[in-house]
């Protein structure tokens, strides 16, 4: 008895091209993840450059900003300043859009002893916190640290390494069962194909009649045993018409001509019994 065939070759293809398209959408996402990530890192520079020109250096190059972590941003300034809160306020309001983040927290570290020493809230809904206004931060070594809140591509983003990694294995399952379509049907097994009438052998192929392939199936679902021949012309003839018992026998002979071209296979006859298939190597019946 051989095995049926458990996955269809357009079922195959399906999930590959489902892979594909899962895997693009998820890429898609990291790409719009890495704008973001950008435009947050220009606007804390841009913040950086503000405060720089507020003390009157337009000349110093602002430092690279650096990302602690997701949506965290520290920015190093070089030099000592003094920090207006009121000031920062302005730049930061106005360098942090609604288009770069929803909202935002905005710190004030002291170099020198890793304290937040001035912290306020950017809510683009409105609702600002920003406390001790008019309190001047007197000349030191600052760090401009800056919180974003994730948005709705933080939160995409989030699951895409998963995504792009789950659909990356239902390419390689697809890609697999394919191969394995492919390299079995270039092998030497034998493959019968009832939807088309046809038994293939790598690259050969022959062309069954309707009868010829119900022959063929019942002697090979019942491959090394005898068919009777009354079995054979009740399931292939009797129930759809009446014939005579020596149409059986032409219709054997041509099945055993082309069995030849492809397979090794024999159908022996036990005289005035019926037929037996030997040797026979099919892979599977395809339906």
């Amino acid at each position: 008895m051989i095995a049926k065939l458990s996955l269809s070759r357009v079922s195959l293809y399906l999930l590959l091209l489902t892979g594909f398209m899962v895997l693009a959408f998820f890429l898609v996402i990291g790409f719009e993840g890495s704008e973001n990530t950008d435009s947050r890192r220009l606007s804390v520079r841009a913040i950086g450059h503000d405060l720089l020109s507020a003390n009157g250096d337009d000349h110093s190059v602002v430092p690279p900003v650096e990302q602690a972590e997701a949506g965290s941003f520290r920015l190093r300034l070089d030099r000592p300043v003094v920090i207006d809160p009121d000031a920062l306020s302005e730049i930061a309001l106005k360098r942090i859009s609604p288009e770069v983040s929803g909202e935002a927290f905005v710190k004030v570290a002291d170099r020198a002893t890793g304290e937040i020493v001035y912290e306020f809230k950017i809510d683009q809904a409105g609702e600002h916190i920003i406390p001790c206004l008019g309190r001047m931060l007197k000349v030191s070594n600052y760090d401009v640290l800056v919180d974003f809140e994730p948005g709705t591509s933080e939160l995409l983003s989030s699951v895409n390494v998963a995504g792009i990694f789950a659909s990356a294995i239902i390419v390689f399952t697809a890609f697999i069962f394919l191969r394995r379509e492919n390299t079995e049907g270039q092998s030497n097994e034998l493959r019968a194909d009832i939807n088309t009438n046809r038994l293939h052998c790598g690259n050969v192929q022959v062309k069954l009649t309707d009868k010829e392939m119900e022959i063929f199936s019942i002697l090979n679902e019942r491959e090394g045993e005898l068919v009777l021949r009354d079995e054979l012309l009740a399931a292939v003839w009797y129930e759809k018409g009446v014939i005579t018992g020596r149409s059986l026998d032409t219709y054997i002979s041509r099945l055993r001509k082309k069995l030849q071209q492809v397979s090794s296979s024999q159908i022996v006859n036990e005289h005035g019994k019926g037929y037996r298939l030997e040797n026979c190597d099919t892979l599977g019946i395809g339906k």
